[in-house]
């Protein structure tokens, strides 16, 4: 309804402005100088729209039938005014910014020709046309008609048409601060109208064009209020000119009627023109002046948002402008910066360089590096550095040259570029082949490990689909794994084929993800493949020799299983196992069968084992025993791992079973022969200090005495060296059993050395219950014991004390015993209490000793190895043990601070048999991996004079099952010349051993050129003293000299204290036989050693090379 009212009154409108225009009419009754309906048709399409032309037909009609009333004649006239203004409205709409035409003045001129001179041709031509073929017009004015209907028309369209179309526009977008200006002027105008329109004017002064005076008020609308208001002023100006002159008034009012409205329409299209092209000009600088303004607060607004720095500075480099992110960057205060150099925000080492390099620019123009997108260093505040990239640009203001820099800290893509460059080295140099392709598999990046495993460069593959590397059996999976790669899925670890460049197929791991960009579109795939083919060939290899190993496994021993974790208990085991259980093979089995053939003490510690390897996804290894069908009872070790599904639950367990019923009964063995004196069968040193350190606590809980005895036999060394070591052996085993038959069932007895036992007497109702115990061991032992036909007295030393009264812990009773048997020994007594009056050693001495002795039963000690090389074989021939105290509160102790204590208090001996035992297991160890290695040991001047050294070291050798001739005890010249003749005697007697023996330090003692020719001796070692200083001729002569008198007696050389290659080379070409010293290594414990051996230029003998 809105729609058909506004045409209504669009064509009323219209009917009535014609009826108002043909008042008008002169020449004839259809044509007007003025007719405003073509300006009201024009601007009623371009703002309404196309769909208005009805309403604008059927007003002409109306006011043409009305006129002349020739129904063909109005409804022609009708159609060409309709088509006059579909036709302006047109042009208008197509070729002059449509309803916004008066908003710049190139459109307007485009109107003046297109709606206000061509389309209104149109008109009058149509119009004239149908006055002739109606009889409403003479042929002779056809040319003044059409002229003034041409210009009429024209008139309206330049009059009315952009009063509507400017005020329509201004209501929609309209200004209120304008109106009181506006109504000011509109009244000055009418007062200048009236006044220039009239005949209110001077008579004198008629003659002038006076009319001109309206137009300064027309100058001021199109100035100072707009374009709607100044065509309001043109419509309103030319009302009052058409009415006066038609009244015969006003500056025209001298010319003919029909003249004098010809020029007023000629003067008032050309003040509309004019002033409407003045109004569109200033409205066109006043927008660009809001867009100017807008654009800088908007410039202004970016550039104090901007996270890069923007600064202006002056031709002195002095700071005239920042924005906030400068401040954010060089943390300096805004009023800190400016009025400052430019140079503050630099390095202190090229603030010179850029004031020279900026003043020559502004002198004469050159630049000496490039201002767009350099990159340069700035200083924050804190002295720190920023790598920046700077654009800097000129421009001025007057005759102030400005310049403008933008800096961008790139210190993240710095980071960024540093961390690319890593990372494309770690891709070139990576072993395995890194690879970018499409989505389509076409090749965007190949490294340098791809062309290793393929065989084409990189020229040669980017740009080409990956299928090249495929088998043809294989394209269907390629094209499966590229439709996974476009869903997202991610591929984990796929073993499949490729084909190299020279044909060969090889197989790969291939690892593939997606790539995506920024969105997370995936956009690409990376693949990362590695050449598995000899692992793939040889797990080929091991398939095929499966055979082979299930004989393998029944040669050693060794039984495979698997076992389900499912409800269905299944279980399979090989031959071998089936053997191992004692079950006949193809007996049925599930999981209830082995729990059932296993030791119930130790079934809950498998299944503990079994559920931490599902827990921690590692194989375990468990030692347990089983029990066969027959009884007999059995160890097995079983090492075993679980295998899980796809969705991570365990699914089977598989393992392999041996058993090792003997190896455990070995263990036994050597547990038992770490803690029982093979001979005797009594405890030993260690064994006793465990149960006196529990009898301690026992004692100290229920408040009781106890006693500690130490037993030394004395004169044992006479009966073992007449008698022979084994019938001192059957002396030894006859003491123990006469002390074991005096004692209580309670009492502990023990074995600590060749002669020397020990006595722990854990209940004592009473201090002097000890003494009745000792009667009663003197008694029992009164007796002489007949060993080979010859009765032989046993007289003991015996040292006691007491708990708590001697000491409260073990190595304070142990070290007060002692010292009580050394009272003993001393003053020739039966026994002896310990009482501190005759403990005449250091305490601090003694304290170590007693540490000693406990760190020799608690194994604190190790010992460390110096391998000992051949010149001539320039190999590795032997080691010498040398023994360390790792105390667990004063750290290492050095060997020279413990040993010379152990010789004076009698503990060496115990030291000594540890070295020996411990070396000798160690060789025995190294021998079963092959290594076939002589070992040498220190022996003390105590140890050979003192100790039962022979009978020692041939039970160790029993005990170990130690080569003999592989074993080397070092005796220095010192402590053979303290006693030539039992030195001799004792040495004698272990080369019959089998032991070798060798000269230790030899050059700094004095020993007799006659006793060593007749010692057994095999090795002569040089003291290190006249190595490290070879270079003294001195030092040179004994070392030479020392070589040929060894080579001179046969023996071995061996030279200490090798450091440096000098001595080495000039000790080769001495011909010394063998070396030892740091330049070939310094003492290593085991593992060291075994780390040095594998790396070693010396190579070990071997059990294959002898």
């Amino acid at each position: 309804m809105k729609k058909i009212a506004a045409l209504a009154l669009l064509t009323l409108l219209y009917f009535a402005a014609g009826k108002l225009g043909l008042a008008l009419a002169i020449v004839n009754p259809s044509a007007t100088a003025v007719w405003p309906p073509t300006g009201i048709a024009i601007a009623a399409l371009l703002i309404l729209g196309y769909r208005a032309w009805p309403a604008i037909l059927a007003g002409a009609f109306l006011v043409n039938l009305t006129t002349s009333g020739s129904i063909p004649a109005s409804l022609m006239i009708a159609g060409g005014n309709a088509l006059e203004a579909l036709a302006g409205a047109y042009l208008v709409n197509r070729y002059a910014n449509g309803r916004h035409v008066f908003e710049r003045a190139r459109d307007i001129f485009r109107f003046i020709v297109l709606a206000g001179m061509a389309s209104t041709a149109i008109s009058a031509t149509i119009g004239v046309a149908s006055l002739l073929l109606n009889g409403l017009a003479l042929p002779s004015n056809v040319p003044h008609v059409w002229l003034t209907w041409w210009l009429g028309d024209a008139t309206g369209a330049l009059i009315v048409a952009p009063v509507l179309i400017l005020w329509a526009n201004y209501i929609r977008d309209r200004d209120r601060t304008r109106v009181l200006e506006a109504a000011l002027l509109l009244l000055s105008l009418l007062v200048v109208g009236v006044i220039v329109f009239s005949d209110l004017s001077l008579s004198d002064i008629r003659s002038y064009p006076v009319y001109l005076l309206a137009l300064p008020v027309v100058v001021w609308f199109a100035f100072r209020v707009g374009s709607p208001e100044t065509a309001t002023a043109i419509l309103i100006l030319s009302g009052i000119a058409i009415a006066s002159t038609f009244a015969g008034s006003g500056p025209f009012s001298g010319y003919p009627a029909n003249e004098a409205l010809l020029l007023l329409q000629g003067c008032m299209s050309i003040v509309a023109i004019t002033f409407l092209s003045l109004a569109a000009v200033v409205a066109e600088r006043r927008r660009t002046e809001q867009e100017l303004a807008y654009s800088e607060r908007k410039y202004n607004s970016v550039v104090e948002t901007a996270r890069d720095v923007v600064i202006t500075i002056n031709e002195r480099s002095e700071i005239l402008y920042i924005n906030a992110a400068a401040v954010k960057l060089f943390g300096y205060r805004v009023s800190e910066m400016i009025g400052q150099n430019l140079a503050m925000l630099m390095p202190e080492r090229l603030r010179s360089r850029h004031q020279t390099s900026f003043e020559h620019y502004v002198l004469t123009g050159q630049k000496h590096v490039a201002w767009d997108g350099v990159e340069l260093l700035g200083r924050h505040k804190d002295g720190h550095e920023i790598p920046l990239e700077v654009s800097f640009g000129e421009s001025s203001q007057g005759n102030l040259r400005l310049f403008t820099g933008v800096m961008r800290d790139v210190t993240r893509r710095k980071e960024a570029e540093e961390s690319s460059r890593w990372l494309a080295t770690l891709v070139e140099s990576t072993g395995d082949a890194v690879v970018g392709k499409t989505l389509d598999g076409v090749v965007l990046s190949w490294n340098y490990g791809a062309e290793k495993i393929y065989g084409y460069t990189a020229s040669e593959m980017i740009g080409r689909p990956i299928s090249v590397l495929t088998p043809p059996d294989r394209l269907d999976d390629m094209s499966r794994i590229l439709e996974s790669i476009r869903s997202g899925v991610e591929i984990h670890r796929l073993e499949t084929e490729r084909v190299r460049k020279d044909g060969q197929r090889i197989f790969v791991a291939l690892t593939i993800s997606p790539i995506r960009d920024a969105t997370g579109a995936i956009r690409g795939a990376s693949t990362v493949s590695r050449n598995i083919t000899d692992r793939i060939r040889a797990d080929q290899a091991l398939l095929r020799s499966q055979s082979f190993l299930t004989q393998a496994q029944e040669i050693g021993g060794i039984g495979s299983w698997v076992s389900s974790l499912g409800p269905d208990k299944r279980l399979w085991w090989s031959s071998e196992t089936y053997r191992i259980f004692g079950i006949e093979e193809g007996t049925a089995i599930d999981n209830d069968t082995f729990f059932a053939a296993t030791h119930p003490d130790d079934r809950a510690a498998i299944q503990q084992a079994v559920q931490q390897s599902i827990a921690a996804h590692k194989p375990y290894t468990l030692d347990h025993r089983i029990r066969r069908p027959d009884g007999t009872e059995r160890w097995v070790t079983e090492r075993a791992d679980v295998t899980f599904d796809d969705l991570g639950r365990p699914v089977n367990l598989a393992g392999v079973v041996q058993d090792i019923t003997d190896r455990k009964r070995t263990e036994q063995t050597i547990q038992r022969l770490a803690y029982v004196d093979s001979l005797t069968d009594l405890p030993n040193r260690a064994s006793l200090l465990q149960r006196l350190k529990e009898a301690i606590l026992n004692a100290q809980a229920k408040q009781q005495t106890l006693g500690l005895l130490l037993i030394n036999i004395k004169d044992f060394r006479d009966i073992n060296d007449t008698l022979g070591h084994e019938n001192g052996d059957r002396f030894l085993v006859e003491v123990a059993s006469r002390l074991r038959h005096a004692l209580w069932e309670s009492d502990i007895i023990a074995r600590l050395t060749g002669d020397e036992f020990a006595v722990l007497l854990p209940r004592l109702a009473r201090r002097d219950d000890i003494e009745l115990v000792v009667r009663k061991m003197l008694e029992a032992l009164k007796p002489v014991v007949t060993i080979a036909g010859i009765p032989l007295e046993v007289r003991p030393a015996i040292g006691i004390a007491l708990y708590p009264e001697h000491g409260s812990d073990t190595s304070t009773l142990y070290q007060h015993a002692d010292v009580a048997l050394n009272a003993s020994k001393t003053k020739h007594e039966a026994y002896t209490i310990y009482d501190p009056a005759i403990d005449v050693y250091d305490p601090q001495r003694l304290s170590l000793m007693a540490e000693l002795r406990l760190a020799i039963a608690t194994d604190q000690l190790q010992l460390h190895y110096q391998p000992r090389i051949d010149f001539r074989k320039r190999s590795l021939v032997g080691v010498e043990a040398l023994v360390r105290w790792q105390h667990p509160k004063r750290g290492l102790i050095p060997p020279d601070e413990f040993i010379p204590a152990a010789e004076k208090t009698g503990l060496i001996d115990e030291l000594t048999l540890w070295v020996l035992r411990t070396a000798m297991f160690q060789g025995k160890h190294w021998e079963a991996q092959g290594l076939m290695l002589e070992i040498a040991v220190n022996i003390s001047t105590r140890s050979l004079h003192e100790m039962f050294l022979v009978s020692s070291v041939r039970e160790l050798l029993q005990q170990t099952a130690f080569a003999p001739e592989r074993l080397i005890l070092e005796v220095t010249e010192s402590t053979i010349m303290l006693d030539p003749v039992n030195a001799m005697r004792e040495l004698e007697a272990v080369h019959k051993l089998g032991v070798q023996l060798a000269i230790d330090d030899f050059g700094i003692g004095y020993s007799s050129l006659a006793y060593l020719r007749q010692l057994p001796v095999r090795h002569l070692k040089i003291d290190k003293s006249f190595i490290i200083d070879m270079r003294d001729p001195k030092n040179g002569a004994i070392v030479r000299g020392t070589v040929e008198l060894g080579h001179s007696l046969g023996l071995s050389v061996t030279a200490e204290g090798v450091e440096d290659k000098t001595n080495y080379t000039s000790l080769k070409l001495l011909g010394c036989d063998q070396a030892q010293g740091y330049y070939i290594s310094r003492p290593l414990p085991v593992s060291a050693f075994n780390d040095w051996l594998s790396k070693s230029r010396w190579k070990a003998k071997t059990a294959r090379a002898m």
